[in-house]
């Protein structure tokens, strides 16, 4: 943001200091006019960058959950495959009378 540069002069009467006063009130209105415009332009391009930024996050959050969900799966699979193999390992180990119903 540009600095816009500060005149100091002593005006010697009281019409001068009038004059003073009102150009001076006039370059302060210009430069809050020009400096809200800046502001402005700035926050519509923050506002595109935080929506863009908020469906990467949505998008992200989406494949974290996709993954997640495989992960149980995987896990649970896992679980279920040991837990059959230990099943087998005692039906094997136990006397040839045992008897499946």
């Amino acid at each position: 943001m540009a600095q816009m540069p500060v005149r100091v002069s002593v005006p010697k009467s009281p019409v001068q200091a009038y004059r003073h006063n009102a150009q001076q009130v006039k370059e302060w209105k210009q430069a809050c006019i020009s400096g809200a415009d800046q502001i402005s332009q700035r926050t519509e391009r923050e506002n595109k960058q935080v929506k863009q930024e908020r469906k990467r996050i949505q998008a992200l959050e989406k494949e974290l959950r996709r993954k997640d969900r495989a992960l149980a799966e995987a896990a649970a699979l896992l679980v279920l495959s040991k837990k059959l193999d230990a099943f087998y390992k005692k039906l094997i180990g136990q006397p040839k009378n045992y008897r499946i119903n």
